[in-house]
């Protein structure tokens, strides 16, 4: 790309290396010293534009090609791949078990297990994905009498068919190389705890590598904390009982206290102009002023305990309670706009959805997709057996749930269909979030965060925190935050 000829205005030519060099947005043209540049103007001169972009697909697909030849190595041996990928962690494990092998047989036994079940998944859903992968790439022959614009246009539409293709080929190279972030970690000898003495196998993906950077000792009951919403850069608001919380976690220190609510606050929703809303098991919601701590307005309209708090796109706040309803709000007022009645079911968790929809998880354990406007159910998901406590939309297709029936699903909504069930867990699954790239990310009682590929079904990174985690949300820099058994707030940023 830097030896590639630009037109400069005198009609003398540069490369463009020389020009990507020049710190100035404007300068003396180094080729006839006389006309003043504008870097970037130069660069928008539509030949200049063309040439770029003819380079940028030249580039691209020799990368796209790349990608094309190592997908067909994977489509023609994809098991020889996944292996290839766990042999190294698999070496480790072998050379580790001569040295423990009868005192440690049993402990061998059950990690290779889950190695060899992790990789059999991995290959079955990469089967499954080659099956489906596009078609290769062709290069579109562009018509030589275009004029210019309709060639850029043809050819922005070709770099974007590119770059698609490019990222579902990389999604699938990504999996055949699963194996290569297990890795075999182990502590000295003398300990007893088999375990800890022979190894685990964790996975270290270093997309996610996330480190502990905060700990606050927040000194509040933790039996008590329901709660948790990021008010902004380092600073959390977590109900604790009756009262809210804000916590600096740079400072290690609590900031303001509102008070307010006679029952426990269940929920917190941030809103713009730097005020959030409390609701609360007395079915109160409550509009708070962040800046100076104060209660703005009082909400009386639900008649049992609130459960849920979301913030719609149109700007308005939507509630669900025990009463069976699920109101909207003008919080700004205070004014009750809609009343949707569900009749014979409550609503545990809200969820706004596409083209004015709502969708509710039902204390029936079903989840229904409803006209926000009328009420009207227009789609029904069952599947879980317990109350669902979690809801995320992952795409505009998928939709991830979590349950006190020990299971983690993934639906396809439009079809109605559950397309994949986590299981497995002795407890309910715990605290869940997803990152914008469609990971899930899981806190668990044993004090094990881990991050998820949900489509392949297999852990990628493992966090220690050590103490049973209570509560879980990401903040805006997608930080993973988390509230322990021990009353502790944590913070875990990406190095």
């Amino acid at each position: 790309m830097d030896q590639l000829k630009i037109n400069l205005p005198c009609g003398f030519e540069t490369t463009y290396g020389c020009l990507k060099k020049i710190d100035e947005k404007k300068m003396k043209c180094t080729m006839c010293e006389k006309e003043h540049l504008i870097v970037e103007s130069v660069l928008n001169l539509p030949a200049n534009k063309l040439r770029l972009k003819e380079k940028q697909i030249e580039l691209e697909t020799v990368k796209l090609k790349n990608l094309e030849d190592e997908v067909s190595t994977i489509r023609k041996e994809p098991r020889l791949c996944v292996e290839k990928s766990f042999e190294r962690v698999l070496n480790d494990l072998e050379l580790r078990k001569k040295d423990f092998e009868k005192m440690l047989n049993d402990h061998y036994n059950n990690l290779r297990k889950n190695l060899e079940r992790q990789k059999e998944l991995i290959i079955k859903n990469l089967g499954d994905s080659l099956n489906e992968s596009t078609r290769k790439f062709e290069k579109p022959v562009i018509d030589e009498n275009a004029n210019v614009a309709e060639k850029i246009s043809a050819l922005e539409t070709t770099l974007e068919d590119i770059v698609q293709n490019s990222d579902q080929m990389n999604k699938l190279i990504q999996s055949t190389k699963i194996g290569e972030y297990r890795k075999l970690i182990f502590c000295d000898a003398d300990l007893i705890n088999f375990k800890r003495t022979f190894g685990d196998i964790v996975s270290d993906d270093p997309q996610f590598d996330y480190k502990i950077k905060h700990i606050v000792n927040s000194h509040f009951d933790s039996d008590k904390v329901f709660c948790m919403a990021n008010a902004y850069k380092n600073r959390v608001l977590c109900g604790n009982g009756k009262t809210i919380y804000l916590f600096d976690l740079m400072a290690k220190k609590s900031l303001k206290i509102f008070e307010g609510h006679s029952s426990n606050v269940f929920f917190l929703c941030i809103l713009p102009n730097d005020i959030f809303a409390s609701g609360s098991q007395d079915g109160i919601i409550k509009i708070w002023s962040i800046e100076n701590g104060k209660c703005l307005r009082t909400f009386l309209g639900h008649r049992g305990e609130v459960l849920d708090l979301k913030l719609f796109s149109n700007g308005q706040l939507s509630s669900c309670s025990f009463d069976k309803t699920i109101k909207f709000w003008d919080y700004t007022t205070g004014q009750c706009l809609q009343t949707l009645n569900l009749q014979n079911v409550y609503s545990t968790t809200i969820l706004e959805g596409e083209n004015n929809t709502i969708i509710s998880a039902l204390s029936d354990y079903s989840i229904t997709f409803r006209n926000k406007q009328t009420g009207e159910v227009l789609k029904t998901l069952k599947g879980h057996n317990e109350t669902i406590y979690f809801m995320k939309l992952i795409d505009s297709n998928r939709l991830i749930t979590g349950s006190y029936d020990y299971t983690v699903k993934i639906w396809d909504w439009k079809s109605e269909r559950c397309i994949k069930t986590f299981t497995g867990y002795t407890e309910f699954p715990g605290p869940l979030e997803v990152l914008k790239s469609g990971h899930l990310v899981t806190g668990s009682v044993d004090g094990t965060v881990k991050i998820w590929d949900i489509y392949l079904g297999v852990y990628l990174k493992t966090i220690n925190i050590n103490e049973a985690i209570n509560i879980l949300f990401l903040n805006e820099n997608e930080d993973l935050v988390f509230i322990t058994d021990e009353a502790r707030i944590v913070m875990a940023s990406k190095s």
